[in-house]
């Protein structure tokens, strides 16, 4: 199917899923997207093999908190060489903030109409191998070429210096537990900026949408 029509199946679905129980097995991961994408409540499992043919089952979480937590997880390990903190904790926090820019954009974004794009016309415009900076301007202005450095101050103080930070690396920033934690604090504090803006709480100018 096109993904037209797994958007279309997503919502059949949701309909009956309104007086029955719905079990899908699926290999294709567009139907999560469109889950997330339409709003669809629903509980996903990802199903692995892994050697010997041993089965692991594991719910999956949304790619900002996934990410949040795996960087998160890493900071907290104080047998991680700081060479390799410096270069890895910056992209796992890089991570997790542009998916939480994917994620306000999804809910911003619409269309000449004023209707949600699909989710074929929303993929169209993801930035793909952006900076940060882009994912912050696609989340905040709908443009991911466009400035949106004030923009992100006014949502939150010190943004704009963060999203420098995370898009150049920290060079030596990260010897303790403590200075790693906070940089993940501080990614964390800007994701949930982003993501009140796209839920319409914030707008860019601290005041209500």
């Amino acid at each position: 199917m096109d993904t037209q029509k797994v958007e279309g199946l997503a919502t059949v679905l949701s309909e009956c899923a309104r007086h029955r129980q719905v079990v899908v097995f699926t290999h294709d991961t567009r139907l999560e997207q469109a889950i997330t994408h339409l709003g669809i409540e629903a509980t996903v499992h990802r199903i692995s093999r892994e050697e010997r043919s041993r089965v692991t089952v594991e719910r999956t979480r949304d790619p900002f908190q996934q990410a949040l937590r795996e960087a998160r997880d890493v900071s907290k390990d104080p047998s991680v060489p700081q060479v390799v903190a410096d270069r890895v904790i910056p992209a796992m926090c890089r991570a997790a903030l542009e998916a939480a820019c994917v994620e306000t954009a999804r809910r911003t974004l619409r269309d000449e109409r004023g209707n949600r794009l699909s989710l074929a016309e929303f993929e169209k415009k993801v930035p793909a191998q952006a900076r940060t900076r882009e994912y912050v301007a696609f989340a905040l202005l709908g443009d991911p070429s466009g400035e949106a450095g004030a923009a992100v101050e006014h949502l939150y103080p010190g943004g704009e210096a963060l999203v420098r930070e995370l898009n150049r690396g920290t060079h030596g920033a990260l010897a303790t537990v403590t200075e790693r934690g906070r940089l993940v604090e501080r990614t964390e504090e800007l994701a949930e900026a982003v993501l009140r803006f796209g839920r319409g709480a914030v707008g860019p100018q601290g005041g209500a949408r």
